[in-house]
């Protein structure tokens, strides 16, 4: 499998050890690892954070036939993220993400931050993904007298979306053209599919997930869902399994896999095959070799005809390798 989204340890003492044990995986069945920090809020967004990218290339250095850097800067409202994301794309990114924008107890703090974040990799042609919740329903979005459902933080979640989707041009990226300074389309990744905690109600959440997802996958051709993560919520749960394999069935160019390793890389072990023998049952010879294999490398690869926008290059392609943009 072509793991899209995997982590690796904040712990610098232990860096070594993680890439080591991450890198084992190429011999379970992984052929190649995006990359990127593992989710610590009070680290990633510090005015150090960026040393959690920096930890990224490293391990891209002692493996760069298996890693591929996704960096997570200083997340998505400290001064000055939006030209470190630049900078780290100058120097070699080749994704950002995993972003929280929505759950486990992040809020989007500027949606205009994150659309400029967004601006500088669709210049660059590189996706982003992003921990961002539309469905689930959350206990405080019941009445407390009624039990009836009010209207959604999943909703509202799911509106700043579109949002920040039409500021970009709903084309498939192989059929754009950009004319001089013209805005170029967004690789988008919603992670986990947009799904929220399998215990918050899941039958009315993963109905409207499912709309949801619908309407992504009816307008916006440049957005993709991953099921990193989610392979126990998946077999645990029918709503769940029902809402997502029913779109991955219609559309399986819109699905990637990921791992999600956070913590000790061998309670992941078995999880490529795990995958595959989920998946095999319903989808074509076809569908599932993209979805496990080949649909992560035409997101990372895929690019429109265009040339540089004055303040940024195109591409990374040429840029001396591992001149780190920070001290």
């Amino acid at each position: 499998m072509f793991d899209m989204h995997s982590h690796h340890f904040v712990d610098a003492a232990q860096v070594d050890a993680r890439i080591d044990s991450l890198a084992s995986f190429g011999s379970a069945g992984v052929t190649k690892m995006v990359l990127s920090s593992q989710h610590e809020p009070d680290a990633s967004r510090s005015p150090d954070g960026w040393i959690l990218d920096v930890l990224t290339f490293y391990a891209v250095s002692v493996y760069p036939d298996f890693f591929i850097p996704s960096v997570r800067g200083v997340e998505l409202f400290l001064p000055g993220s939006v030209a470190q994301m630049e900078a780290w794309a100058a120097y070699g990114a080749e994704a950002f993400g995993e972003l929280f924008v929505h759950g486990y107890g992040a809020g989007l703090y500027s949606l205009d931050v994150l659309a400029d974040i967004c601006a500088v990799a669709a210049d660059y042609c590189i996706p982003v993904s992003c921990h961002w919740e539309i469905g689930g329903v959350f206990p405080e979005e019941r009445d407390k007298e009624t039990g009836a459902l009010r209207e959604s933080s999943a909703e509202a979640n799911f509106l700043q979306l579109l949002d920040l989707l039409n500021r970009f041009p709903q084309t498939h990226l192989a059929e754009f053209v950009r004319v001089g300074d013209e805005t170029p389309p967004l690789k988008f990744i919603l992670c986990h599919c947009g799904a929220g905690a399998s215990q918050n109600n899941p039958g009315d959440g993963y109905v409207a997930l499912g709309m949801r997802m619908d309407a992504l996958i009816g307008k916006y051709p440049n957005v993709y869902f991953d099921i990193a993560g989610i392979y126990t919520d998946l077999v645990a749960s029918s709503d769940l399994a029902d809402v997502i394999f029913a779109r991955m069935v219609a559309h399986p160019d819109r699905f990637v896999v990921g791992l999600d390793i956070q913590h000790d890389p061998s309670d992941f072990l078995g999880y490529p095959w795990l995958y595959s023998e989920l998946l095999d049952p319903l989808l074509s010879d076809s569908a599932l070799t993209a979805v496990m294999n080949g649909n992560g490398p035409r997101i990372l690869a895929e690019h429109y005809q265009a040339g540089p926008r004055p303040s940024v290059g195109l591409h990374w392609r040429g840029v001396p390798p591992y001149t780190l943009p920070w001290p």
